[in-house]
């Protein structure tokens, strides 16, 4: 069954400026799940087809294109923390806790520690340091808010399997004759094809004696000053194929787009859309048996070239989704960067030494 619904340590940890959807720490999933949002909305009659009667609001209620959603790092962040806190909930039982707000009060701090202090443990993110599930502590805009500077909407959903069937969950969900307005029944679709315009994607696998993760999206209404042409792309498996695709979206047409896996491109065709907004993708390249890596590429009709991820490479069936130092050119064991997967151990040697020196200018005073 799935369900869908210290201060001075803190001014130490350094900013680190990523380019658009880069950062080792989102997961896979959340990679994924952004695509296939993008994808949706590319062409609603075409994404709701097989929805069958679950859709009763019917085809014509969803405008039929509808501008894509960008990544926004402080949404990602708020819907992250999210799924990590209602995960690492311990209950009796197997699924995990499913609500909207946060089943504590936040402590004012929960934001600024995230993740490389608190990941959004109770223990180290609740005023209380225990949560409950049940509970309604901090709302899900004022959570939202802590992370992110705006706030419309939050999708949640309980997942045993892959990302695509999570994204299905949303989709297709049955609105139970409901008619062409939000509501209880049809909402996580609505706010799929609804008016927000930038997303954050939060996706936890199930933990050890669960049968469950969770998937989560918060949305708002903001779009960035230099929106890129490529909003999202990934590697993924639906019910039958291993696809990869990418979303484009520009004034200018595209006239090439291609992947590049372990240094080898492959051209992609137009899935979905048109050549100004349009999903590109391949469900024919080979999968990868290891570990690997792969960027997309498109050229518009000026001659334009437009490479996501801008730096780094994105990364299939690893235990991370992007690598910042390597262009994807050759094969590789898919080894991080020592400023990627060193990070949280300089974080901790950096607070180590923090805390031993304060305590040494205590003694020193005494």
């Amino acid at each position: 069954m799935h369900r869908i619904l210290p201060i001075g340590l803190i001014a130490l940890i350094p900013s680190f400026a990523y380019g658009y959807g880069e950062g080792a720490d989102i997961p896979e999933g959340s990679r994924v799940i952004h695509l296939l949002t993008n994808e949706a909305r590319t062409n609603t009659k075409e994404a709701l087809a097989s929805c069958g009667s679950n859709c009763s609001e019917g085809l014509d209620c969803h405008d039929e294109v509808l501008a894509p959603l960008y990544w926004d790092d402080g949404l990602y962040r708020a819907a992250q923390f999210h799924a990590n806190m209602l995960n690492a909930i311990d209950s009796s039982e197997k699924t995990p806790c499913m609500q909207h707000n946060s089943p504590c009060k936040l402590r004012a701090d929960a934001a600024a520690k995230y993740p490389y202090i608190c990941d959004g443990a109770p223990g180290c993110a609740c005023e209380s340091g225990t949560a409950a599930c049940g509970s309604s502590g901090t709302s899900t805009s004022e959570r939202v808010k802590m992370f992110a500077s705006g706030y419309s909407a939050e999708n949640l959903a309980s997942t045993s399997s892959k990302p695509y069937d999570a994204f299905m969950l949303w989709l297709y969900e049955n609105g139970n004759g409901s008619g062409c307005e939000w509501n209880t029944s049809n909402g996580h679709r609505f706010n799929i094809l609804g008016k927000s315009r930038s997303i954050g994607v939060g996706y936890t696998k199930a933990r050890e004696g669960k049968y469950y993760g969770i998937a989560s999206q918060d949305f708002s209404g903001a779009v960035p000053n230099d929106p890129p042409v490529i909003t999202a792309g990934a590697g993924y498996r639906d019910s039958n194929d291993l696809w990869f695709k990418t979303h484009y979206y520009s004034e200018t047409p595209a006239s090439k787009v291609t992947v590049t896996i372990n240094g080898v491109s492959s051209e992609l065709t137009k899935t979905r859309g048109t050549e100004m907004h349009g999903v590109y993708g391949s469900n024919s390249i080979e999968e990868p048996q290891a570990c690997a890596q792969y960027y997309f590429e498109a050229t518009d009709t000026a001659g334009k070239l437009t490479r996501f991820p801008t730096t780094g490479v994105l990364l299939y069936n690893c235990d991370r989704s992007w690598l910042s130092d390597n262009n994807g050119d050759s094969d590789s064991d898919c080894s991080a960067s020592v400023s990627q997967t060193s990070r949280q151990s300089v974080f901790a040697i950096i607070a180590a030494i923090t805390l031993l020196a304060f305590g040494f200018r205590r003694r020193m005073r005494a």
